[in-house]
């Protein structure tokens, strides 16, 4: 049995294109989900790890404010800074990820559906009956 996590962001940071020992491409993306609200919001970043073709497009298109969505098989691992801190991550090895265009600003936030025309409905006399 296999566990699967969706993580559905906008995109804070990508990592450049590393490439490991083996060959393989691999591409950071770090995600902010917000839980909560008002004084009991919180904001935790979760580090998307892409790997292969996928890892190359993923360093190509994605870009801060980009809204994201990855599934993927969820990690953690904690580990001591170098300053002494210790540091826990949370996050998703992407099985599969999509992008879902760049975030708007308030002012162009309405949909274009919303800026053209009225639509009317067709009359029967439309319909030549």
């Amino acid at each position: 049995m296999s566990i699967e996590t969706k993580i559905v962001g906008t995109v804070y940071e990508v990592s450049e294109l590393r490439t490991t020992k083996s060959g393989d491409h691999v591409c950071n993306v770090t995600v902010p989900v917000d839980d909560g609200f008002g004084d009991k919001k919180k904001t935790t970043y979760y580090e998307v790890t892409i790997f292969g073709k996928s890892a190359e497009a993923a360093s190509k298109y994605l870009e801060r404010g980009t809204f994201f969505s990855a599934v993927g098989r969820p990690t953690a691992r904690a580990y001591q800074s170098t300053k002494g801190e210790l540091i826990a991550k949370v996050g998703i090895t992407a099985k599969s990820w999509e992008m879902y265009g760049k975030r708007q600003a308030k002012a162009d936030a309405v949909p274009d559906f919303q800026k053209t025309e009225a639509w009317t409905p067709p009359t029967y006399d439309d319909f030549g009956f």
